[in-house]
């Protein structure tokens, strides 16, 4: 069993620590600007553990779902592309405990 290509409207998906200004954050950022741009039939989703101040920017690009139990429910916001390609989205997912 190999990989197969995505399919245009295929979601391509992320899960990262924080939003922080650190290292790993950073390139995530660029990376999701950069697919954004090149890869626009894709939407790009992102599951974070915390939120940062690198969140906005994440929010630009990706759905972007944080789990943080200290913000309360988890936040679901889709991105400026995924709302332009789909008209149609799933119900945002309630990633925290019940309540």
């Amino acid at each position: 069993m190999g990989l197969k290509p995505l399919a245009p409207g295929d979601a391509i998906r992320f899960v990262s620590g924080d939003a922080s200004l650190t290292g790993t954050p950073r390139l995530l950022a660029s990376l999701l600007a950069w697919l954004a741009e090149h890869a626009p039939t894709h939407p790009l989703q992102l599951l974070l553990d915390r939120p940062g101040p690198l969140l906005d920017e994440f929010e630009a690009h990706a759905e972007v779902r944080v789990l943080d139990p200290a913000e309360g429910p988890a936040r679901s916001r889709p991105s400026p592309a995924a709302s332009r390609a789909s008209a149609s989205r799933r119900p945002a997912v309630r990633c925290g405990p019940p309540a």
